[in-house]
């Protein structure tokens, strides 16, 4: 095996885990609702919970702190991801981590091999991330390169649901660039970006070994192909030649590329594998990698009855590389065409001079030229549309700003056919160097292990979790409750003997899940979340309905703002978030019990036997305790409240950190009717003002008869009111 790799485990089988894991939230600029928290959708939630990939190692319940943050991504963009004729080689899962992402077009290609991935973006520009983040979800962004680690991600990756692991990126190529005329080449500190991808990569390979994996850990620089010092330097650092691409290739548009691959190894011919219609030429310095089909895309659709030059179409011809759009310098005129260079200053010179030659713009039958748009730009390059409509208007409202902004990111982007050849050879080699053996269960015993991995429902992950409650702890607390209303309970030795550790613990369930998703939970107290009370317009809404009209106070915002004219109206409304993924409050433990029927399916059954099993052994243990509270209730809550059992619901309330810490105690001694009432903890407390005297002797004698008074002489008004109306 070539690939960089540690030892480890191997899983058992790979089948698809369904089990919610932690939420992170996303921060994007573009309208788009957080992922995660109490107003979560349930869309959203029960999305990630049939989407989410199995781990991969057998858990150790001293490394698990919460489930993991990264599920797989998946296109919910206007439209299709690129579509191309080739398949992942690769059947795992993919760990993506793409420095210098720019507007996402390593996603793309993933998409279009219909690779299963997690996908971590680190890119500086804004505009550019945004793109990516609105057609993608379950995406995770950092903004710089440099203060990126591979550690940032430790409370992601706990779950290691993933197969390998990808480093990649193309870095800056400024100062490589030959329409840069002060380029200095590795003396520039851009150019020197490229290590990063390394950095990272080892960083990757150090955190795979510390957890005894056998994790494939692959690095993948683009960048131009010279000058050849820089080749030579990079071939040196990535111990490898590069895999050299032409887009031209694939027709329409030239950009040639040269691809470093760090994969433990240098490339061979019977270790390279392309995908069907490429082959490679290897040469003294490089790997040539040429595509002999059909074009790709086949057709192009371009606005206003344009199209592009004859020897283009043909296949004789090629435009020149996209570049970004800005007020280009005159100096390389020299190498234009005279025609090309009366184009260039017609043009406002947004691009460089050699973009105008006559092959390289889009031509009209009246004879017309105009240079392609950005959304043709996007169709050469098997961009989707709505990459560019993710732009974000409120960065820039003006046109032609946004027309250059868009320009400017396909120009430093990917062309994604190329990506793909590549990432199809990367793939087809971790194909081979994951392809291990592994145990065949039956199918129902296959599902149930994965969908259970990492989750309170795995063997063993509630019983030697540290935050549970020991049987001494939780006796002290039943015991405690009593006594601070004055009742000692009898025999404390005799109950823990005959508590069992295992259903306490099995009993527990609920509160070490709560605790796996957010470890603050285990200081907390729990009470109802109210979410579905408090929000109830957000959960019409999300259920299709609308309670309330426009000019109520609980009704929603309008998701389009007013607009003036129809085009305004539909412009807007395209940048919205999907309806589908609405929010929609749900109380937390509502949602356990979705998540565990999910999760355990038919086997749910089971489960709750042996949960019921649990319970009725501690309320077993308990019944002594039971017996004498009800010997010791007063005859007036004895006949109500007799053939409850006191010190059970002081146990539920125990394990569940119940806000009410005194309610258990109140079945015993009563609950106050009149007079001053201790708050619960459940409910909003009111600050009533009342400087009178309360109690009985108030609600009895002559305040009853006052109040008999007051309560006939209004049934005498409704009765004349109800006349008359009759």
């Amino acid at each position: 095996m070539s690939l960089s790799s540690a030892s480890r485990w191997e899983p058992d089988v790979k089948l698809p885990r369904k089990i919610l894991n932690a939420f992170p939230v996303s921060s994007d600029p573009v309208p788009e609702r957080p992922l995660g928290g109490k107003h979560e959708s349930v869309l959203q939630k029960m999305q990630r919970i049939m989407s989410l990939e199995a781990g991969q190692q057998e858990p150790s319940v001293g490394s698990i702190s919460r489930p993991s943050c990264l599920p797989p991504c998946t296109w919910v963009g206007r439209g299709c991801p690129p579509q191309l004729p080739w398949s992942s080689p690769f059947c795992g899962t993919l760990l993506v981590i793409s420095l210098f992402d720019g507007m996402g077009g390593l996603l793309l290609a993933l998409l279009a091999l219909n690779v299963k991935f997690f996908y971590v973006a680190v890119e500086c520009d804004s505009q550019a991330s945004a793109c990516a983040r609105k057609n993608v979800s379950k995406m995770i962004s950092f903004p710089d390169v440099t203060k990126f680690h591979f550690q940032l991600l430790d409370d992601e990756l706990q779950s290691d649901s993933f197969d390998a692991i990808l480093v990649g990126g193309g870095s800056p190529c400024q100062g490589n660039s030959l329409l840069n005329p002060r380029a200095r080449g590795l003396e520039d500190e851009r150019t020197q970006m490229f290590r990063h991808i390394l950095r990272v990569q080892k960083e990757a390979i150090s955190w795979v070994q510390k957890r005894d994996l056998s994790l494939p850990v692959v690095g993948l620089l683009e960048n131009l192909t010279g000058p050849e010092n820089f080749v030579h330097t990079v071939s040196h650092e990535f111990q490898n030649l590069p895999l050299v691409t032409e887009a031209s290739d694939f027709g329409w548009v030239r950009r040639r590329r040269a691809w470093w691959i760090s994969r433990g190894g240098a490339w061979c011919q019977s270790s390279l594998r392309l995908p069907a219609g490429c082959s490679a030429e290897w040469l003294r310095d490089q790997i040539r990698v040429s595509y002999q089909g059909k074009a790709l895309p086949k057709k192009v659709f371009l606005e206003d009855g344009f199209a592009v030059h004859p020897k283009v179409a043909a296949g004789e011809a090629s435009i020149f590389p996209f570049a970004r759009c800005f007020p280009h310098p005159e100096d390389r005129c020299k190498d234009a065409s005279s025609e090309a260079v009366e184009k260039f200053f017609q043009d406002g010179k947004r691009f460089t001079p050699l973009s105008y030659e006559e092959e390289s713009l889009l031509w009209h039958a009246s004879g017309a030229w105009r240079q392609p748009t950005a959304y043709d730009r996007a169709q050469f390059h098997l961009i989707p549309e709505a990459v560019l409509d993710a732009l974000p208007r409120s960065l820039n409202s003006d046109a032609k700003k946004r027309e250059a902004i868009k320009c400017s990111l396909i120009g430093n982007g990917f062309h994604v056919p190329s990506v793909v050849v590549i990432l199809f050879a990367i793939l087809a080699d971790l194909a081979q160097a994951t392809a291990v053996p592994s145990c065949i269960y039956a199918a129902d015993e296959a599902f149930l292990r994965k969908a259970a991995w990492n989750s309170v429902w795995w063997p063993n992950v509630v019983q030697e979790h540290p935050a549970l409650l020991s049987v001494d702890k939780v006796v002290k607390e039943i015991h405690e409750i009593f006594r601070a209303v004055g009742f000692d309970l009898p025999d404390i030795h005799a109950i823990k003997a005959s508590m069992c550790k295992h259903s306490l613990n099995n009993l527990q369930s609920y509160f070490i899940d709560r605790v796996l998703r957010d470890p603050a939970a285990r200081q907390a107290e729990c009470g109802p979340d109210w979410e579905q009370q408090m929000h109830r317009a957000a959960l019409a809404r999300a259920l299709g309905m609308q309670r309330f009209g426009p000019t109520a106070r609980a009704s929603t915002e309008p998701l389009v703002p007013d607009c003036s004219t129809k085009a305004e109206h539909i412009s807007s409304a395209r940048s919205l978030y999907s309806p589908f993924l609405d929010a929609a409050p749900v109380d937390d433990d509502l949602f356990f019990a979705c998540r565990c029927m999910a999760t355990l399916g038919p086997f749910g059954q089971a489960w709750r036997r042996g949960q019921i099993r649990a319970a009725r052994r501690i309320a077993k243990a308990l019944q002594p305790w039971n017996a004498w509270l009800v010997e010791h209730m007063c005859d007036t809550v004895r006949a109500v409240a007799g053939d409850k059992n006191p010190a059970w619901m002081a146990f539920e309330v125990v394990i569940t950190r119940w806000t009410d810490y005194t309610l258990p105690a109140r079945f015993v001694l009563g609950f106050s009717m009149v007079g001053h009432i201790e708050h619960t903890g459940l409910f909003r407390q009111l600050d009533v003002q009342h400087e009178g005297p309360t109690g009985l002797d108030v609600l009895l004698g002559e305040s009853a008869v006052s109040n008999l008074e007051s309560m006939r002489i209004v049934s005498d008004l409704l009765s004349t009111i109800l006349l008359c109306w009759t």
